[in-house]
């Protein structure tokens, strides 16, 4: 077992690049394909997962299936209730730039999603999920990439610290001609990605699908879902402000700005913070025990 440590907090796609480097380096030199000893896959995990019984040698199986297979991920599981699953197929919209369950009216995969989804009866749920669908995006939690492939797409976009990196591969290895798969029968146990939800994390999202939807759309169609999801961005950090919730109103604002200027890497976490009480009043010169304030609401459930 090889542990290769990185100095600094490189992200999710920082650390995952740094394996693709050890490999490259220390594991598919000449000698070792000559011997054929260079490895033919590489899993790619999460830090927060449990991996059921079987999912490896269920991933292997599916990839030794099919040639064309670039990627297969897993069937993903609640962590803390192991009965529902939570995330199987996922497609990209190239009109909106949006990722969903279910394919967009028009996909390549549309008639087939629903009629696997109506005989099971959903992509998530208690249903009997079973066999291998061709998606457009899986999830890094836990995917096998064929390292041959690898070596012909490249490595993660560095850019994007945590999320939409796994998707601007898959969709890089689907240009490419490879398929894309979830073997539902590979079952990992995940924490739902809502439960996880901070600014940062949702500053991360939005910037980085921004660049997902300028690598991978042609120019025009670009220009136009581009413009379409900044204008709803900057509509939501509108509402964010009016409502008094500053930071958020400027992570939204800054995930904008700094994926036109190309800031990559990771949130530096500097911004407005909301202000205290003792803070505000000190401010307003509210100090003295005989003060009385009132609170003005807008609305009864704004109390």
């Amino acid at each position: 077992l090889a542990v290769v440590r990185n100095a600094d907090n490189l992200g999710g796609c920082g650390g995952f690049n740094t394996g693709f480097e050890y490999i490259a380096h220390a594991l598919d030199t000449v000698e070792a394909r000559r011997a054929g000893e260079a490895p033919d896959y590489v899993w790619l995990v999460d830090d927060d997962i449990d991996v059921a019984e079987g999912t490896l040698a269920s991933l292997v199986a599916t990839m030794r299936s099919d040639s064309s297979i670039g990627l297969v991920g897993s069937r993903t599981m609640d962590y803390h209730s192991r009965e529902d699953t939570i995330e199987t197929t996922i497609y990209f919209d190239p009109m909106t730039g949006f990722m969903g369950d279910q394919p967009a009216p028009g996909h390549r995969l549309r008639a087939s999603h629903d009629e696997w989804a109506s005989e099971v009866g959903g992509p998530k749920g208690r249903y009997p999920f079973r066999g291998v669908r061709d998606v457009d995006i899986v999830s890094a939690c836990s995917m096998l990439a064929r390292w041959s492939a690898v070596r012909e797409i490249g490595f993660w976009d560095y850019r994007y610290f945590i999320y939409c990196d796994d998707a601007d591969w898959c969709l890089r290895f689907s240009r490419a001609g490879y398929r894309i798969v979830c073997d539902l029968d590979a079952v990992i146990y995940h924490t739902p990605w809502h439960h996880k939800l901070t600014p940062a994390r949702l500053y991360y999202a939005q910037r980085n699908i921004l660049w997902v939807i300028q690598k991978v759309l042609q120019p025009d169609l670009s220009r136009r879902v581009l413009a379409a999801r900044v204008r709803s961005l900057m509509r939501d950090s509108l509402y964010a402000s009016m409502h008094r919730r500053l930071f958020h109103a400027e992570i939204i604002r800054r995930s904008v700005e700094d994926a036109a200027t190309d800031l990559w890497g990771k949130l530096d976490d500097q911004g407005p913070k909301p202000e205290s009480l003792d803070v505000a009043f000190t401010r307003l010169g509210l100090r003295s025990a005989r003060s009385r304030v009132a609170v003005l609401c807008s609305s009864p459930d704004s109390l």
